[in-house]
């Protein structure tokens, strides 16, 4: 499937859309076709000026848009931004959680701050999030609350163990919370992407820990998620889009592999050269 497209039945409907992370990356790319198409956004981000910045070029001042610096780690500024986004909008239709943090190393060179900041932006966030965000919805009896994790939630990837351990604690989470919210009339999607063109794929390029995250043929765009979360995980709702490159197999593999982790140790010198080399590759000038 090619997530570049736009439905031509796509019907849209003004929304309420919180995001976080919107700085840069998914998130930002996230808040400018939801701009573009007319929807009420509350942006938000953990870095003020990086957030501003974003929105001067981006954003032009307008009552469509509720900037907020947000640190996801926080609950108690969760609940704050809700409430202030029901007096701003007087209710929250969707939430976006794309906030996330990533560290390529071996698990024994791991710090404990890497594991404590990975755990609390990853998970307790996503966590945070939801869980205020569905106090909200359920009292309307409507609402979509979308996660953002990782192919690493399939199938845990060696050189990226603490990112992966995130990324299955927010696909498990997301889809129990899905069927807790279902009966409320709330609808909970963990949205599953390889890896995307962004800040956090140049992280990885120059660490030989994180080649086997490079196995596609090419990363994702942005605008590739961008278009498969806003006309097919927003349209459908399901529990779980899964987003690769077309005809890549990587979504069938992963969930091979993490099914059957015996498969790695086979598999595993394979596609780490062929990581290794998409590395070398995209590090060209």
């Amino acid at each position: 499937m090619d997530y570049r497209r736009r439905p031509e039945d796509v019907v849209e409907e003004q929304r309420v859309v919180m995001i976080t992370g919107c700085g840069s990356g998914i998130g930002l790319a996230l808040a400018r076709e939801l701009y573009g198409r007319g929807h009420d956004l509350i942006v938000t981000d953990v870095d003020e000026a990086r957030l501003r910045s974003a929105s001067r070029a981006h954003f032009p001042e307008s009552q469509q848009v509720l900037l907020h610096t947000l640190d996801v780690r926080d609950a108690a500024a969760w609940e704050g931004l809700m409430a202030r986004a029901v007096s701003r909008f007087g209710r929250l239709d969707v939430l976006l959680n794309v906030a996330g943090f990533l560290v390529a190393r071996w698990c024994h060179e791991t710090t404990v701050e890497d594991v404590g900041l990975t755990i609390d932006v990853n998970v307790k966030g996503v966590i945070f999030g939801t869980n205020a965000a569905a106090r909200v919805m359920i009292e309307r009896g409507a609402g979509h609350v979308i996660n953002v994790a990782s192919l690493a939630a399939l199938v845990p990837v060696p050189g990226l163990s603490v990112y992966s351990a995130s990324k299955h604690a927010v696909r498990a989470f997301s889809i129990a919370a899905a069927e807790e919210l279902r009966t409320h009339g709330v609808f909970v999607t963990v949205v599953c992407p390889g890896l995307v063109r962004t800040a956090m794929m140049d992280v990885q390029l120059h660490r030989p820990e994180a080649a086997l995250t490079f196995s596609a043929p090419r990363p994702l765009e942005p605008e590739e998620v961008v278009t498969a979360i806003l006309d097919r995980a927003m349209v459908h709702r399901p529990r779980e889009l899964t987003i690769t490159v077309p005809r890549s197999g990587q979504a069938p593999m992963a969930r091979l592999v993490g099914a059957m982790p015996e498969l790695a140790t086979w598999l595993q010198p394979i596609i780490t050269r062929l990581g290794r080399h998409n590395q070398r590759r995209l590090r060209e000038p």
